[in-house]
């Protein structure tokens, strides 16, 4: 079968092969492509990734893998404390246990917020901090104060659900805000650094060269 799946142990996208099934029939060794045909409409086969060479376990075209394929590493501008907290979110998320994902996008926002200067207080004062300082937007702060709410009813008994879509929210709005706050400015510093690099160098004009 063809598809494409991300690799739980290398973390790239691959395109795996079929694995090949050694067997013995009638004493005469052969091979066959290893495949179990559950029912009608699912196929689960051996796949062997085309960069590491490690096999997983895949139903029809990739829609279930096992093991369970991680998710994609937190961009590396972002600082690596924070990155961890997001980095954690998103393993939560992977094995559904979506108030702890929740949970850990909110710590993310703590975090980040601490990081900008905020004070070292209860999450709507720092992302208010932050607002009041011109150091995130409006839209930034609705951000914020989304994924605040849930991950306060992840982390506390009697509040809301929180359930899949939440929890994809929350991990989601939090990588977002991290992106604009810290990715986002390295990215133009260093376009603006290369371009002044690039720049050539104004030469003065001949009249205006001074003598030796």
């Amino acid at each position: 079968m063809s598809t494409s799946v991300y690799c739980p142990f290398c973390h790239k996208h691959t395109a795996p092969k079929m694995a090949q099934a050694s067997f013995i029939y009638l004493n005469i060794p052969g091979h066959t492509d290893a495949s179990w045909q559950e029912n009608e409409f699912n196929k689960w086969w051996i796949g062997i990734c085309n960069f590491c060479r490690r096999p997983m376990l895949i139903r029809n075209y990739g829609d279930t893998v096992y093991p369970q394929p991680l998710p994609s590493p937190t961009n590396p501008n972002v600082p690596k404390d924070i990155a961890g907290d997001l980095d954690e979110a998103k393993m939560c998320l992977a094995v559904k246990c979506y108030r702890a994902a929740a949970t850990m996008a909110r710590r993310c926002i703590q975090s980040a917020c601490l990081q900008r200067g905020a004070p070292d207080d209860d999450p709507y004062r720092q992302i208010k901090h932050l607002l009041e300082k011109q150091i995130i937007t409006k839209d930034m702060s609705d951000w914020a104060n989304a994924v605040r709410c849930l991950g306060r009813d992840g982390a506390h008994p009697n509040k809301g659900f929180i359930g899949k879509t939440d929890a994809e929210d929350a991990v989601s709005l939090a990588e977002k805000f991290l992106e604009v706050l810290f990715v986002v400015p390295k990215i133009a510093n260093a376009q603006r650094e290369r371009r002044e690099i690039k720049k050539p160098k104004k030469e003065l004009p001949k009249e205006d060269v001074p003598p030796r």
